[in-house]
């Protein structure tokens, strides 16, 4: 296992989040918090030390931290202390939307989505990746797809729709390996436990805004395909 490197003296052994302790819908977030990057409680965590912490943690661009931190700012913490808690994140059409890969939609009414992972919706996406191989982007794609047919006819609006194409891109650019996959172990590890996958770094060149961008419109454009193909039709994403 390969932290990021820290000069601090910060306690960054691993450790969930315990009873008290706040998570939200993003593994990547919760996972910095579990390795002690950002508070531990998940409460109270203040704008610079985030954008430095997703710098330091995955070697984010500072206007790629930017452009990922300040929504959830202004959407869901607050804006006078420039505060969050991670379950903050989790206000349901917020930034948080339905058809997520691996959390569950929020219950009818409710005013928050589930934080932690549901496990059939993480094995069915996992296992959805054909043997012998990683995730490519197409990949993600899929799962996409098949993730929003079990709307029920519902669509994502035009905002979400862009942001869950946004967390497959930064999933595959984060996770894949030196083939362009992201293997299906690194992404149960980082999904399903929030910690960081065994054998795995933080890439190597720093991710920036255009890259990521242009790989969200990637996703786009594949989705746009294969929903047209009806490529996906028999993959499972329910539980």
């Amino acid at each position: 296992m390969l932290l990021p490197s820290s000069s601090s003296t910060i306690d960054h052994t691993y450790r969930r989040g315990g009873p008290g302790e706040r998570r939200s819908p993003c593994p990547a977030l919760n996972t910095m918090a579990n390795y002690g990057y950002i508070p531990r409680d998940g409460m109270n965590i203040k704008f610079w030390p985030l954008i430095h912490a997703l710098r330091e943690f995955y070697n984010l661009s500072l206007p790629l931290a930017l452009f990922l931190a300040i929504p959830g700012y202004l959407l869901c913490g607050s804006i006078l202390h420039m505060s969050l808690n991670l379950d903050d994140l989790a206000l349901h059409d917020r930034l948080e939307h339905d058809a997520s890969l691996v959390h569950a939609d929020a219950a009818p009414g409710a005013a928050c989505a589930p934080t932690n992972v549901d496990p059939g919706l993480l094995h069915a996406f996992i296992t959805s990746c054909p043997a012998g191989r990683g995730f490519r982007l197409e990949d993600f794609a899929k799962a996409r797809i098949a993730r929003e047919k079990t709307l029920g006819g519902r669509q994502l609006n035009a905002f979400h729709a862009e942001i869950a194409r946004g967390e497959s891109a930064l999933s595959w650019l984060l996770m894949k390996d030196e083939s362009g996959e992201a293997p299906p172990g690194r992404l149960e590890q980082w999904y399903g436990e929030e910690r960081v996958p065994d054998g795995w770094s933080k890439p190597e060149r720093r991710l920036g805004l255009i890259t990521t961008r242009h790989t969200a419109v990637k996703v786009q454009h594949l989705i746009a395909s294969m929903s047209q193909s009806g490529v996906v039709q028999d993959i499972p994403m329910k539980r």
